[in-house]
């Protein structure tokens, strides 16, 4: 198995970038020690060490290493959505169709079928969700079932097109290395418009915006979250992967922009289910959809604006 350049020079600048956030962490804990918001800083670096080994593990067995993370990753975050559903008496169908669904994806990306992988969620859902209507025998529980469905059916969906960018956008860019590093770049500017917002709102944050939603949410952190990540982004873009200003600045607002509408669209979805998180199986995070929440909207709006537009 022959690792690239680039895979190493990714795996040094994300470590780095670790290593740095975990001593700035710890040295301000020395003056600060049980400030609330330092430890809980903590968990999450400490948290972000397993998830980037976990990414860069995967990575190492190139694309495929990838599609087989995020294969397990869609399949984990669709059965966590299900099990916070209201669908109790089609749960182990919802099961059935989901795992079909998946495979079917992994298929069409295999195959480098962007046609057919796109158009599959329309015909899945307009395939399975009469039967399970028809199942459910209780007419009262459509509007239950269209919800809760179609929200898994999007997240699982929406989440194959990360591993879509490095197999698929192999040959959009040309090179396996540009593809490579798309993903990435798309993966930790979502992630890092979060810490943004984040900061940015405890920094400077007084008035909040969509107190309804998320009442942590504040106009500071909304603009500092779309300024650094729209600024990063455009240089990243035009440094890595070679695309024009303009074209590296659309990606980079559309990242930071498409970022907010998933977290709130979720944080929606957890008010309707009267959770604060969907699990807590990932320390200082929630669960799986709660990390993967902001990529379940970036990741197939880059990937379409990348495909037709900024390759």
């Amino acid at each position: 198995m022959e690792i690239s350049d680039t895979y190493f020079n990714i795996a040094y600048t994300l470590v780095t970038l670790l290593f740095i956030a975990t001593s700035i962490n710890e040295l301000l804990l020395l003056s600060k020690k049980q400030n609330s918001t330092l430890l809980k800083v903590r968990i999450i670096i400490r948290s972000w060490w397993w998830i980037i080994a976990v990414i860069l593990i995967a990575g190492a067995f190139g694309p495929y290493g990838i599609l087989v993370l995020f294969s397990a990753l869609t399949l984990l975050a669709s059965f966590e959505y299900l099990k916070r559903s209201q669908l109790f008496k089609i749960k182990p169908m919802v099961k059935v169709f989901l795992s079909v669904f998946i495979a079917i994806q992994i298929y069409l990306i295999l195959n480098g079928n962007f046609d057919i992988f796109a158009a599959i969620p329309t015909s899945y859902i307009l395939l399975t969700l009469p039967i399970l209507i028809f199942i459910y025998k209780d007419l009262s529980a459509v509007p239950k079932i269209m919800a809760s469905y179609m929200g898994i059916a999007i997240t699982t969906h929406c989440l194959f097109y990360l591993p879509a960018f490095v197999i698929i956008g192999a040959d959009i860019f040309k090179s396996e290395d540009k593809a490579l590093l798309c993903f990435f770049l798309v993966v930790g500017l979502t992630q890092a418009n979060d810490i943004f917002q984040f900061l940015f709102g405890k920094l400077f944050g007084k008035n909040k915006i969509v107190d309804f939603i998320s009442p942590n949410k504040t106009e500071a952190g909304f603009i500092g979250g779309i300024v650094m990540t729209s600024f990063l982004g455009t240089m990243a873009f035009t440094h890595f992967i070679d695309m024009s200003p303009v074209m590296a600045f659309v990606c980079a607002i559309s990242i930071s922009v498409f970022c907010i509408f998933g977290d709130l669209t979720f944080s929606a979805i957890k008010r309707h289910f009267d959770i604060k998180d969907f699990s807590s199986v990932i320390p200082g995070h929630g669960g799986f959809i709660d990390r993967l929440d902001s990529l379940i909207f970036t990741g197939p709006v880059l990937f379409l604006i990348i495909k037709y537009f900024g390759a």
